[in-house]
């Protein structure tokens, strides 16, 4: 009895494993209840993840890029990077690195400056972006799981897979219905 719970037990820490690496991953595709939404095939999630992977393996292993500020997405082969750099040295290295990895598919970039950023405004993000995917998850026929919200010095980036326009509009539409944003960028994919 005693050596089937330490199976157990060590099944169990496997999986919580697998999942705590799946979550914090920081290659963002949905995130892990995103997925059982996502309706890609598991090869394209796979390849996504794997070039999210390389392109900020890349990036952490470049001498030139410094920040750890730049968040990688990957949906349909669509690369997109977002977030707060220094130096437009660095972010310009980010994105050569992200062309590199991608081999031909689009890389679309958003970076604003680091300088501008305050603690206060980094706080006013986090409640920004919750109330975005509160009011995303309020709202009837519209899959919230499917959208990544990003808010960067008040300005919200709407990241993943929608299934056509109209819930493209309604995301955006969304996020500028609320308090505190100062624009909407939308990096929305039609599934």
């Amino acid at each position: 009895m005693n050596q089937s719970m330490g199976m157990n037990r060590g099944a169990l820490l496997l999986g919580a494993a697998a999942l705590l690496a799946l979550a914090v991953s920081g290659c963002s595709t949905g995130g892990i209840y995103g997925m059982a939404r996502d309706e890609r095939t598991v090869g394209t999630m796979l390849d996504d993840n794997a070039l999210a992977t390389k392109i900020k393996a890349d990036m952490l292993t470049d001498k030139s890029i410094s920040s750890l500020d730049i968040s990688v997405y990957v949906y349909k082969g669509a690369v997109f990077l977002v977030g707060v750099t220094t130096d437009p040295k660095e972010g310009k290295r980010a994105e050569e690195i992200a062309h590199h990895n991608a081999r031909g598919k689009g890389v679309d970039v958003y970076f604003l400056d680091k300088r501008n950023e305050s603690g206060a405004s980094m706080t006013d993000d986090a409640v920004i972006t919750s109330k975005i995917k509160a009011r995303m998850i309020a709202e009837k026929n519209f899959e919230s799981t499917r959208v990544e919200v990003k808010t960067l010095q008040g300005e919200a980036i709407l990241l993943g897979l929608v299934a056509d326009e109209e819930a493209k509009r309604k995301a955006i539409s969304l996020a500028q219905s609320v308090s505190g944003v100062k624009k909407v960028i939308s990096f929305l994919v039609m599934d």
